[in-house]
């Protein structure tokens, strides 16, 4: 595997009560701020996100460095010709990755 480049993970989204804020946090700062928009503010296609929609992206974009990690294990695994069982530790990791991404 090639040397990351990214701010290591983990990442997190900012769970303080009741916030709205947008931010993708590492540590103590901001790797990102997704952003919602209103109607006059939609991109080029149209398409002004939601704030749930907004939030999802946030949960998905704060999720990519376990994303990235179980993808490298389990290319890995295939690549030297282990199948990993449904219910090990490499499934499992994946699964933690999309349920923290939202999926």
């Amino acid at each position: 595997m090639d040397e990351r480049k990214h701010t290591p993970g983990p990442w997190s989204v900012c769970g303080a009560e009741g916030c709205t804020c947008a931010a993708v946090l590492y540590r103590d700062g901001i790797i990102c701020e997704v952003r919602t928009f209103n109607d006059d503010m939609a991109d080029a296609t149209g398409h002004a996100p939601s704030p749930d929609e907004a939030q999802a992206n946030k949960r998905l974009i704060a999720a990519a460095p376990e994303l990235l990690a179980s993808l490298d294990l389990i290319v890995d695994a295939l690549q030297s010709g282990y199948v990993p069982e449904t219910d090990g530790g490499i499934i499992k990791d994946a699964r933690a990755a999309l349920a923290k991404a939202g999926a």
